[in-house]
Order: structure tokens, then sequence, then C-alpha cells
């Protein structure tokens, strides 16, 4: 398989991200009502694979690479201060696509829009993607502003930066369930 890579940059006003099937969330929206008892909706479609959502705490602007059909060693990364979230799943249908959103651009679109989320510049993104169940591993470092050195070129309006890695593979999970929304801090 060939490594699909593509890169966002998120504006997230609630401290939460999360990339989903676009598919999945126009078949379970198109009929069902979104539930806003936090985090219940995001949990039942981690549970159902059809999202994958993770704590931030923060909001700002958040640049996000996706890689698709791409492994590494973590080992490095978490040397280095990032965090990892691994061996979540996610499926993808026929046809379909990766949208990457923070949680209000979803919980907008499950209400007020049947699943359909608008792509935004800056606020979601969309990618291409095979169909298949993939397993999903996401590493990520938050920015604290008050280290930031005034020489270095770095994006100041960037508050966290998230790689995200879709591998294709079998479900990871067999029936367990999300207890809660994995957090980075």
């Amino acid at each position: 398989m060939d490594i699909i890579t593509g890169f966002f940059k998120i504006a997230d006003d609630d401290g939460l991200l999360l990339i989903a099937s676009k598919k999945r969330l126009l078949q379970r929206y198109a009929t069902q009502t979104f539930n806003y008892d936090f985090p219940e909706a995001l949990l039942e479609g981690m549970n159902a694979g059809e999202l994958v959502a993770w704590m931030t705490e923060t909001e700002g602007t958040f640049s996000i690479a996706v890689n698709i059909g791409d492994t590494f060693d973590y080992g490095a990364m978490e040397k280095a201060g990032w965090q990892a979230m691994k061996n979540h799943r996610l499926f993808i249908e026929d046809d379909d696509t990766l949208l990457i959103l923070p949680y209000s651009q979803y919980s907008f679109a499950c209400d007020q829009n049947k699943g359909q989320v608008e792509i935004i510049e800056g606020l979601s993104g969309v990618m291409s993607i095979s169909k298949g169940w993939y397993r999903v591993d996401i590493v990520g470092a938050l920015h604290d502003p008050s280290l930031t050195d005034e020489d270095e070129e770095e994006d100041e309006d960037v508050s966290g930066e998230f790689i995200i890695f879709l591998t294709p593979s079998i479900p990871v999970r067999d029936k367990e369930s999300y207890p809660d929304i994995p957090r980075f801090s």
C-alpha cells in the first residue's frame, strides 16, 4: 500500500478533536437525534468504529498530519516529549472520506445537518481513504506559549501538533468499550 499523507490546520474552540467516517456519520444521524449528554455520542461512535476522538483540553489551532499506511516507532517520539494514544479503530465504507474536525463542527453537523459536515478551511478537513478497518494511533504534543523562543521561526499560532497513523488492520478491539475520551495534556 502506498503511504498517503495529508496536512491540516484545525481551529478548536472546545478542547476536543476527532476523525470520523463521513458515510458512517451520515448513516447514523439520518434518523438518529444527536445526544448532547457529553461524551455519550462520541463514545457511541468510538465503540462502533465510526470515529476516534481525543481531548486537548485547550483551545487554539492545531497542526494535524494524517498518514495512511505508515507506521513508526513511538519510542523516539515519547522520548522527545510527545504523548501517544495507541490502538484505536476506525471503519471506512466504500467511496467514503475521512473527516478531521473539532467537536463543535461534529456536534453541529450531527444535530443540525443530519451528519453532513460542511468542510470549512481551518475548521475541518477531508481526505480520501480506502474501504476497510484501520488501526488508529495518534501522537501529539501541546505547546506552552510561555516557553517559545523568540528567535525560532515556530508558528506562534499553533497550540499543538498531532500525527495520526491509520494502518489497514482487522478490528483492534473486540467488543470492548471505551470508558472515556482519551486526553492529551
